[in-house]
């Protein structure tokens, strides 16, 4: 999945030995000061890209404010087309930094040069000169595991994470600017992927331990819930309209069994080909989706559509040579039979042709009375659509409810 992510970084920390008497603003200052080394932990590739706007300022309470317009590329697989141009989504982000008095400056300095507190004259000769902003551009690709035992019913969350490279908790905290009231994290322009709604942001902070200190990664789950009309259009309404008229070989007689053969090996190819178009959809997998549920059962109807006639047209076969027997056994055929015959038989085997057959025939004419075949086509007209539609209730039951959920 690829998707193009524009978003504004700020950046707002406090170091104690700023000596300022009045709020300075320029790009030049950000040569001599220390900048949080802010990296991103998903990104797969990061490379300089484009042109960005930055912003810098140091204010009389010591806050130093940095502003970077970021150009992100997430998400990369082939499960879905999400470029959107000009037309991407423009993401906010506020993060807060507290740094912690009390550490050793000799080992650990805010500024790049060593020694004393940075003056407001010294300031003035850095940040008040009018010189051009300093242009910065980054470009990332990050990965986003998927799962897809719901597709098409699932949604999808791509993280995306933020954490200090080099400086531990002990030096510098991480942190989500959330005392502004407005959330850390934010759409200022919202535009919708083609195949999915773009859900709420989710930010949260979690501390991990690296050799012997603690880091403070600062997440956002950026949440992707799959759009069903496509689905329905173009999987569940074709697959549901091709069983429908495999059920029309119960309304055609027995006799007819090219017709009845041709319908339901059509139907049942045109399903295998779509099932085969689906998975080319997906990436590979080595489990079964909601879809894989939905195009199984399609398949297994149609396909005891087919075994139905099979079964029908073998017990028509098998009634029409037990008629043809009964009819033969009659006291006129047997006459005409004994006038137009002249192979003369053995008392051995008059004997073994008439013990068994006489039982056999009465057993298939007891039985083949009491059923008539077209009872089983009668039977099925009901029996199909009365299964599958209890199995589509059930389905969309239990898959809707997932979907919803999330």
């Amino acid at each position: 999945m690829d998707f193009r992510l524009h978003g504004y970084l700020r950046t707002d920390w406090i170091d104690e030995r700023i000596n300022v008497n009045s709020s300075l603003v320029n790009n030049r200052c950000i040569d001599y000061l220390w900048i949080p080394d802010v990296i991103f932990e998903h990104s797969k590739v990061t490379q300089t890209f484009g042109r960005v706007n930055s912003y810098f300022s140091i204010g009389t309470d010591k806050r130093l404010r940095s502003a970077q317009r970021l150009t992100h590329i997430p998400v990369v697989m082939s499960i879905a087309n999400m470029q959107k141009g000009s037309n991407s989504n423009i993401l906010a982000s506020s993060v807060g930094i507290n740094i912690l008095k009390g550490f050793d400056e000799d080992c650990y300095s805010m500024l790049k040069r060593q020694g004393s507190n940075l003056t407001e004259s010294v300031l003035s000769a850095l940040c008040l000169n009018p010189i051009r902003s300093t242009i910065m551009g980054y470009a990332f690709k990050i990965g986003c595991l998927m799962y897809f035992e719901n597709y098409p019913f699932d949604t999808q969350t791509c993280v995306f994470s933020i954490v200090l490279m080099s400086t531990s908790d002990k030096e510098v905290r991480l942190r989500w600017d959330d005392g502004t009231g407005y959330p850390p994290v934010a759409f200022i322009k919202r535009s919708e992927p083609l195949q999915f709604y773009l859900g709420e942001l989710k930010t949260y902070e979690i501390t991990n331990g690296y050799n012997g200190a603690n880091f403070t990664y600062l997440y956002v789950n950026i949440t992707l819930v799959r759009r069903l009309t496509g689905s329905i259009i173009n999987m569940y309404a074709p697959s549901t309209l091709i069983v429908a008229v495999s059920w029309v070989t119960f309304w055609l007689s027995l006799e007819a069994a090219p017709a009845r053969v041709a319908l339901s090996i059509t139907s049942l190819l045109t399903l295998c080909t779509q099932a085969q178009q689906n998975k080319s959809q997906l990436p590979p997998l080595n489990y079964i989706t909601a879809v894989d549920i939905w195009l199984f059962t399609c398949m297994f109807m149609v396909f005891s559509s087919l075994v139905e006639f099979a079964i029908a047209y073998n017990l028509f076969m098998k009634k029409k040579a037990v008629k043809f027997e009964s009819v033969m056994q009659t006291p006129f055929v047997q006459r005409e039979r004994q006038l137009t015959t002249w192979v003369v038989k053995s008392r051995q085997d008059q004997e073994k042709e008439a013990s068994p057959k006489p039982q056999k025939q009465k057993w298939y004419s007891h039985w083949y009375r009491k059923m008539e075949i077209a009872d089983l086509d009668v039977f099925c007209r009901k029996l199909f659509p009365f299964s599958f539609i209890i199995f589509a209730v059930v389905y969309w039951v239990h898959y809707l409810t997932i979907y919803n959920q999330t």
